[in-house]
């Protein structure tokens, strides 16, 4: 099936998108001539997190997510997640890549290597957290150099 994507214009123009939900919010993403991913999830205390972290987290990742302090492990965790999740959708690997080469944690952006499925990622990417409001962890999967503008508050 693949990554959905609208196809190109006559002028050759075409717009990427990329969409992610956890209730009660709906997150999009456009932007125009270049790939991008995008993650949104409800924090929450989740009785898989560890079995899920020794899967699909580095090592660094792992030891992050040991040495939060209980109350914050929900939040360490998705913060994790939702990069992981934002670069797979950008560059077009799917959750069923191994992801426990992605090393998400640390580095805003990340360096071309060989993706987990085996295809050279020919970009670098930058990673960015956004601000949903309480209890939601999101982020956002750019190439390297793009800006992130968002529309302000109508309030």
């Amino acid at each position: 099936m693949g990554k959905p994507s609208l196809r190109p214009a006559p002028d050759q123009s075409w717009l990427a998108f990329s969409m992610a939900a956890s209730w009660p919010v709906v997150l999009f993403a456009f932007a125009s001539h270049h790939e991008l991913g995008v993650d949104v999830e409800r924090i929450r205390p989740i009785d898989e997190a560890a079995d899920i972290a020794a899967t699909h987290f580095t090592a660094q990742e792992q030891q992050a997510l040991s040495a939060a302090l209980p109350a914050d492990q929900p939040r360490t965790f998705f913060g994790i997640w939702t990069r992981k999740e934002a670069l797979v959708k950008a560059i077009g690997i799917g959750l069923t890549a191994d992801l426990s080469n992605l090393d998400v944690l640390h580095r805003p952006e990340l360096v071309p290597h060989d993706s987990p499925a085996g295809a050279e990622i020919s970009e670098v990417w930058a990673l960015a957290d956004l601000d949903l409001g309480p209890g939601l962890a999101a982020a956002l999967c750019l190439p390297a150099g793009w800006a992130i503008v968002a529309l302000p508050d109508p309030d």
